[in-house]
C-alpha cells in the first residue's frame, strides 16, 4: 500500500515536471534577489537608488509570472484577449511607477509621505505573493487541485517587516487581486471568491501564532530562532487542522457537492497541508534571519 502511495506520488511529480521545476526556481530567484541586497542594509550611500534597482527586479519578476499564467491557461485551452492582457500588465506597471515615485520622495519627517511609501511597498509584496500563487504544482494523486505553492513566504516576511497589520493586509489584497483578476478575465463562478476566501483565512491561520509570540517585540529587536519555529510550527498545525474540517464539513458537501469520507478527508487534507506549510515553516525559519535586515531597506523613514 505504502509502495503504491509513493510511486503515485512520484509519477505525479513526474507528470508536473516542468511545474516543479518553474515553481521551485520562480521561488530561489526571488529569494536570492532579496538575499543579495539584504547586505546593502551596510551600504547606506544611495539607498533609494538600490531599492529602486531591487523593486524593479521584483517587478520584472511580477510581470513574468503573469505572462507565465497567460501561457498556462492558453496551453490549457482558455484564451484571454489580449486587451485584457494589456490590462493586466498595466497594473503592474502602474504600481511599479507609483512605488518608484514613492521610494524617492520619501522622507524622515512626512508623515503622508511615508504612508504613501509603506502603502505601495506592501503592494509590491502583494503583487509577489499574487504571483507565486501562479507557480504550484499537485502533490496528492486523485486530488491534483490541491496545488504545492509559497505565497505563505511573503506573508510571513511581512509580518516581521512591518508587523501583524500589514501582514493581513497584503494577503487579504493577495487574495483580493486574485478574485478581481479572475473574475475580469474569465467567466469565474462564485466558487472563486469562496475558494480565496478560505485561503485568506487558512494564510491568517498561519501567521496568527507568529505575530502572538512576537506581539511584545520591540521595533529594532530581532525576533528569537527558537521561537519563530515553535510559532511556525504551530501554524502549520493550526492551518492543516481547520482545513480538514472546514473541507469535511463545509467545502465538499456544500460548495462542491461532494462527499469524502472523514478519515479520507483527513489524509488528503492533513497531508497535503501539513506538506504545504510545513515547507513553508521550513524555508521561512531557514532564511528570515538572512532577509530580515530587509527591513530596513524597506523601512518608509531610510533615505539616502
Amino acid at each position: 500500500m505504502f509502495l503504491n502511495i509513493f510511486t503515485d506520488f512520484f509519477a505525479l511529480l513526474k507528470k508536473n515536471y516542468w511545474a516543479v521545476v518553474f515553481t521551485l526556481a520562480f521561488v530561489a530567484i526571488i529569494i536570492t534577489f532579496l538575499i543579495v541586497f539584504t547586505n546593502l542594509r551596510a551600504m547606506e550611500k544611495r539607498l533609494n537608488i538600490k531599492t529602486h534597482i531591487l523593486n524593479t527586479l521584483l517587478i520584472i519578476l511580477i510581470l513574468f509570472g503573469v505572462g507565465y499564467y497567460f501561457y498556462m491557461e492558453k496551453k490549457g485551452g482558455k484564451e484571454i484577449p489580449l486587451y485584457k492582457q494589456i490590462i493586466v500588465y498595466a497594473f503592474f506597471l502602474a504600481l511599479y511607477a507609483a512605488l518608484t515615485v514613492a521610494t524617492f520622495l520619501r522622507k524622515k519627517n512626512g508623515t503622508e509621505r511615508l504612508s504613501i511609501y509603506k502603502i505601495t511597498v506592501l503592494g509590491l509584496m502583494a503583487g509577489l505573493a499574487y504571483v507565486l500563487r501562479f507557480f504550484g504544482f499537485p502533490i496528492i494523486p486523485g486530488f491534483t487541485f490541491l496545488k504545492l505553492e509559497f505565497s505563505g513566504i511573503i506573508y510571513i516576511l511581512v509580518l516581521i517587516w512591518f508587523g501583524f497589520g500589514s501582514a493581513i493586509a497584503v494577503c487579504f489584497v493577495t487574495n483580493l487581486l486574485r478574485v478581481i483578476m479572475h473574475f475580469s478575465l474569465f467567466e469565474a463562478t462564485l466558487v472563486l471568491g469562496l475558494d480565496q476566501l478560505v485561503n485568506f483565512i487558512a494564510s491568517v491561520a498561519y501567521i496568527l501564532p507568529v505575530a502572538l509570540f512576537f506581539i511584545k517585540l520591540k521595533e529594532d529587536e530581532q525576533p528569537s530562532s527558537r521561537k519563530m519555529w515553535v510559532a511556525t510550527a504551530l501554524g502549520t498545525v493550526i492551518t492543516s487542522l481547520f482545513m480538514i474540517f472546514y473541507n469535511y464539513f463545509i467545502n465538499l458537501p456544500i460548495i462542491y457537492k461532494l462527499a469524502l469520507p472523514f478519515m479520507e478527508t483527513f489524509v488528503v487534507f492533513g497531508v497535503f497541508n501539513i506538506i504545504k506549510w510545513g515547507l513553508v515553516t521550513l524555508t521561512v525559519n531557514l532564511l528570515w534571519k538572512e532577509l530580515y535586515n530587509l527591513k530596513y531597506l524597506y523601512s518608509p523613514k531610510r533615505v539616502m
